[in-house]
């Protein structure tokens, strides 16, 4: 079994990664990729996520408390921050806030990034899921994956 700072095969070296959404799912991202050996920057807009990840307990007290943030993982409020120094980025911000996430982040993006949106889609819809698609058309400067999950996966 590979050590928890082993590099994940993202590159031959540590990668920048910009998480953007500091809630549970986001936050369990970036601490998987800064875990992992990679650089890892949280965005989120609550100021309170901002100051427990990093702050002395190192955890995300307001939405997942009792996991801590490796050293490798920084957290800001700062969009521009997260997105623009990483060579991967992961959206995972709730459905409803993506056309306001995505209109920040389609200036920000280079053609050398990766985007992943690991939004979640609660019970599958495909109105909902085109919706989502169509707000992500915007990113055309870097290259898009998709990634969606049934908010159920999450269930206990």
């Amino acid at each position: 079994m590979p050590s928890a700072t082993a590099s994940s095969g993202l590159s031959g070296e540590q990668t920048r990664v910009g998480v953007i959404g500091g809630g549970a799912w986001g936050t369990a991202l970036a601490i998987h990729c800064a875990r992992m050996g990679h650089e890892v920057t949280l965005w989120a807009l609550e100021e309170e996520v901002v100051s427990s990840v990093n702050g002395t307990n190192r955890e995300n007290s307001t939405f997942l408390p009792g996991h801590k943030c490796p050293d490798t993982l920084t957290a800001t409020s700062n969009m521009t921050e997260a997105v623009a120094n990483s060579e991967l980025v992961l959206m995972v911000v709730p459905t409803p806030y993506i056309a306001a996430t995505v209109k920040p982040i389609a200036d920000l993006l280079r053609s050398d990034q990766i985007f992943v949106s690991c939004t979640k889609v609660g019970a599958f819809d495909w109105d909902r899921w085109l919706h989502m698609s169509k707000q992500l058309k915007r990113l055309q400067r870097a290259w898009l994956a998709l990634s969606s999950g049934l908010a159920a996966s999450l269930a206990p």
